[in-house]
């Protein structure tokens, strides 16, 4: 199966990376018994295995027998043995949401990147690993499947996650037919030179607002710097691709081109003369007051977040120059991701120059998108997995947080690929007036030492892109105790929660059109009820862009 049958479902998939610790203790240690958290949540994480050292086999080869073993009692699962090329699992209906059916699975293996940071307690050992999930296609079943692996895993073996663990989230553009030729191969599982500008400018203008979804010393470490920040584009200097005398490609740092005409309409919001950094924000207690999430990325962080990292360590981002970062505003990004004119000269704005061993990917990675030509026409290295990158969620083994995010990664493609134009400037609109309006609120509120308002964030964007469901989701949990939401097996794990509770489990994705969100009325289990109003007519006179 090659993935052009029924099953190609709207031509989106994604795949996910978990790291996490495993714990576990040698059979003849004489406290594996006692308790050694003091926690209210640890009592419902699973116990951890004693690992029997008759078996005659490595601790992480065991430990790894039994993962395989849990995540093929999931119906429709199957796993890559350790040589990643053998697929175990039994054929049936069930395989319908994989991409490649009969040569993918779900794979766990070790990852050197992940630190107990020595915290083990007495008694326990522990082994760090990483499980990416096979190419699933964008369907609600998809989202069940992972789901479901999560929640089998935690029930049975005793797992954490820490700041040194992430959740990354691919998004790619299914399969096509293969072809005869190398420039349709390389077609196969890429998303369109529209769909790739529209999905860089939406993450651009809404880096500052999705950034409060996730824990706030994300934004230091190494392995996600942001976009806003550490890219080509916000530094204004992009890679510039020619040939040397011998006919070669090769690539030369140049300045970024001013674009020739701006994003914008009648009534936009003015650019204003900004300041180098946003102050730190108490995201905890802005929830819990009713206010909105933030509306601009801080450089610096707040108490609790200093704490945690001093406690546990991280590996920071380089130092940043606030004098380095020129493009700070979501229109001049936008109005230069519109007239790129491939889909290289996307990646290339939205990645960054300072190449260190992990710093070449920021927390939306465009890099597969590097190679496939200047100007789309020219192959210039390996072929790519043809994916967009996730990287700024912190690691989770909550089942139902795993899979709502995945889908919300999916979603912002949904948008991207299948939103009117009118539509599309509506919400890229609403978040440059929003960052504008509280860069302006916060610079008059800091001689008061009080927060900015504004009338736009995280929440109410995921609703304008139709994924109602997951923004009541959001403003439900980041308005309780935020970092028991970052960190659930920290502190607390609920996989018994009801199916029925989780906003995953919806109807197929919906077409937005040219319209905007309503308002939402939660019914009893936090899901839109029947007195929401989803959608409503946004009537908006289409400006012109090269989208």
């Amino acid at each position: 199966m090659d993935g052009t049958g029924p099953e190609r479902q709207n031509g989106l998939s994604f795949g996910i990376e978990l790291e996490f610790l495993f714990y576990y203790q040698p059979e003849q240690h004489p406290s594996r018994k006692v308790e050694v958290y003091t926690d209210s949540g640890e009592a419902k994480l699973a116990p951890a295995l004693v690992f029997p050292n008759t078996e005659g086999k490595p601790v992480r080869e065991w430990a790894l027998d039994r993962m395989r073993t849990a995540i093929l009692k999931v119906p429709g699962a199957q796993v890559k043995d350790l040589d990643e090329e053998t697929v175990l699992g039994a054929a049936g209906a069930h395989r319908h949401m994989y991409l490649y059916p009969d040569s993918d699975g779900w794979h766990v293996k070790d990852d050197g990147s992940v630190d107990d940071q020595g915290e083990t307690p007495p008694g326990y050992e522990v082994l760090s690993f990483e499980m990416t999930s096979p190419a699933l296609w964008d369907k609600s079943e998809s989202y069940r499947h992972v789901h479901a692996v999560v929640a089998e895993l935690t029930r049975r073996f005793r797992l954490r996650v820490n700041l040194t663990t992430g959740f990354h989230c691919h998004v790619g553009a299914g399969s096509r037919p293969k072809g005869k030729h190398a420039a349709v191969e390389r077609e196969r599982r890429t998303h369109s030179r529209k769909t790739i500008k529209r999905a860089a400018a939406l993450l651009w203008a809404a880096d500052s607002f999705l950034c409060h979804i996730h824990p706030p010393e994300r934004s230091i470490n190494n392995f996600s710097p942001p976009t806003r920040f550490h890219s080509s584009l916000a530094t204004g200097t992009e890679r510039k691709y020619a040939k040397d005398q011998h006919g070669n490609w090769s690539t030369v740092d140049a300045p970024i081109v001013a674009n020739p005409a701006p994003f914008q309409r009648s009534g936009l919001l003015p650019e204003a003369c900004l300041p180098s950094r946003a102050r730190a924000v108490d995201h905890a207690a802005r929830r819990r007051d009713g206010a909105r999430l933030p509306a601009l990325r801080s450089a610096t962080l707040d108490a609790a977040a200093t704490a945690r990292v001093a406690r546990h360590g991280a590996d920071p981002a380089p130092a940043l120059d606030p004098a380095s970062v020129r493009v700070r505003t979501v229109l001049r990004g936008v109005e230069h991701l519109a007239h790129c004119a491939s889909r290289t000269a996307v990646a290339e704005v939205m990645g960054t120059r300072v190449r260190t061993e992990v710093l070449h990917r920021l927390n939306y990675n465009f890099e597969s998108y590097k190679y496939i030509g200047h100007g789309d026409d020219v192959f210039m290295g390996p072929p790519a997995s043809g994916t967009v990158e996730f990287r700024e969620a912190a690691g989770a083994l909550s089942p139902e947080w795993v899979a709502l995010w995945a889908g919300v990664c999916a979603g912002i493609f949904r948008f991207a690929r299948g939103a009117s134009d009118a539509r599309f400037r509506t919400v890229v609109d609403q978040l440059a007036r929003a960052e504008a309006e509280a860069r302006v609120l916060g610079a008059a509120a800091a001689a008061a030492a009080a927060d900015g308002q504004h009338r736009y964030d995280a929440v109410a964007l995921l609703a304008d892109l139709g994924l109602l469901p997951e923004a009541v989701f959001l403003a439900r949990r980041l308005a309780d105790d935020p970092v028991r939401f970052w960190y659930p097996n920290r502190l607390a794990l609920r996989p018994e929660e009801p199916l029925a509770a989780s906003p995953v489990w919806r109807a197929e994705p919906e077409s937005w059109g040219g319209g905007s969100a309503g308002t939402v009325v939660p019914d009893a289990n936090g899901s839109p009820s029947a007195q929401s109003t989803p959608f409503v007519s946004t009537p908006f006179e289409p400006a012109t862009g090269a989208w």
